[in-house]
């Protein structure tokens, strides 16, 4: 009996965590004011064969008139730039475009 309810506090302690790392991630996108996609996880891409490029394509089609998104890879907040201007302006370091950064 005492098994079972480790079990479920075992179980009931990793859906908390889970819960708290989602909500995280939808609380980030919100504040930078970015669309959240939702990818499917990376190792069950990798050992299905299938892979991950395609997946962020297709999430990139989804998303529509919307050229920056973001997605949770690998537990971290992850943006994508889908436009070549902003894209253009990220890699050049021209981060007077971004709000809450610093220029040196």
């Amino acid at each position: 009996m005492l098994f079972f309810l480790y079990i479920a506090l075992f179980i009931i302690s990793v859906f908390i965590l889970w819960h708290c790392l989602t909500t995280n991630s939808v609380n980030e996108a919100i504040c930078r004011n970015v669309r959240l996609i939702p990818l499917e996880n990376m190792l069950f891409m990798y050992l299905s064969g299938r892979r991950y490029e395609l997946a962020v394509h297709k999430a990139l089609a989804q998303t529509g008139s919307s050229q920056v998104f973001a997605a949770k890879v690998l537990g971290n907040f992850t943006l994508y730039v889908a436009d070549p201007v902003v894209a253009e302006q990220v890699l050049s370091r021209q981060f007077s475009k971004f709000s809450r950064r610093r220029v040196s």
